[in-house]
């Protein structure tokens, strides 16, 4: 299998399992690179949500713990966290986004 199918079938399972966040994850743009550091990503680039991976790093997760952390990322956008940072302190900020979110995802162990 290659790495970037682990993401096709993560978002299958994520479609089966949590309906609302695989059809948020469809509707995302894709893009597969090196993100040196986490396995994946959201952003939103000119008002377009944007979904950065790496197949490499994503593909050493188990399948659940890629699940949980699509729907992490959805719950990010949801939120939009990365819009409402300002001037906060990046990494505080980041912490209290994910205790936010966090609660609600199984699988979430692993997730920062």
């Amino acid at each position: 299998m290659s790495a970037t199918d682990y993401l096709e079938k993560a978002v299958v399972g994520l479609l089966r399992e949590r309906p609302f966040y695989g059809h948020f994850i469809l509707n995302l743009r894709r893009e597969v690179r090196s993100l040196g550091g986490p396995p994946a990503g959201v952003t939103i680039r000119d008002g377009i949500p944007f979904l950065a991976v790496d197949p490499a790093l994503f593909s050493l997760l188990m399948a659940i713990e890629q699940r949980a952390l699509l729907e992490h990322l959805v719950k990010h956008l949801l939120h939009l966290h990365m819009a409402r940072r300002k001037d906060r302190n990046r990494h505080d900020w980041d912490v209290c986004c994910d205790l936010a979110i966090n609660p609600g995802i199984a699988g979430r162990q692993r997730l920062r």
